[in-house]
């Protein structure tokens, strides 16, 4: 029943979003008030609420546990923040369903297989600090593509260290905790070793998108610093 009430909410929040977005005088969101745009627009506010929620209850989870080890027991309301993201990955289908985004399809359907996985093995710690490091960029990916798409002015501001923020964040310090998790996991008795590999497996198909996207993050942002050296120049 959780699931079903957020598969709501999610589907309240972007209707609304688009719903204001072609009211609203405020010249931000008249910049999004095409059919087109609305839905684009709509789509990165719920995925930045999502984000922003997720991030900072694991933030919240993980300082108030005497617990570090990654193989521990779901405490609280843990499960509930599980099935708060599974149903925000599959409302987010819809956006697959609009666009024809098959890098979506397979990124959302290894998330929902992900977080069934995490549900029923004592992964608490693991499935917080595994939420925590994608999520936590993913804002401030949605400010940056909004900005590129509309040549805001803020844009130039933040390219720079968003660039190398997410690189540094997905790239290395994702692998280096994938590689010592399962090092854990490996060495655990609690969980068995064909699930050990079934999650290494889908983590390293993550690592590798996070790898891609993150090399043609840099090679635009070269091209961006050579654009803004050459007008300099001329």
């Amino acid at each position: 029943m959780y699931i079903i009430f957020n598969l709501f909410l999610w589907y309240f929040i972007y209707n609304f979003s688009r719903y204001i977005s072609y009211k609203s005088k405020i010249p931000f969101l008249k910049d999004w008030s095409s059919n087109e745009d609305s839905k684009s627009l709509s789509f990165y506010i719920v995925s930045t609420i999502h984000a922003s929620f997720v991030s900072l209850a694991s933030l919240y989870y993980l300082y108030n546990t005497n617990d570090y080890n990654l193989i521990t027991d779901y405490k609280d309301n843990q499960i509930m923040l599980i099935d708060w993201s599974l149903s925000y990955f599959i409302a987010d289908m819809y956006y697959v369903y609009l666009y024809n985004d098959y890098v979506f399809l397979i990124h959302h359907t290894l998330g929902i297989i992900y977080m069934n996985v995490f549900k029923n093995y004592p992964l608490s710690n693991l499935f917080l600090i595994s939420i925590l490091l994608p999520e936590i960029t993913t804002p401030m990916l949605n400010i940056w593509t909004i900005g590129k798409i509309k040549k805001y002015n803020y844009f130039n501001y933040i390219n720079t260290p968003f660039t190398f923020i997410y690189i540094f964040i997905r790239v290395f310090l994702i692998i280096l905790f994938n590689i010592y998790a399962f090092i854990e996991l490996y060495n655990s008795d609690k969980i068995p070793i064909n699930i050990t590999i079934f999650l290494f497996i889908i983590s390293l198909i993550y690592c590798f998108g996070n790898i891609m996207w993150s090399m043609k993050l840099l090679n635009g942002y070269k091209k961006w610093i050579k654009k803004k050296i050459d007008l300099k120049l001329s």
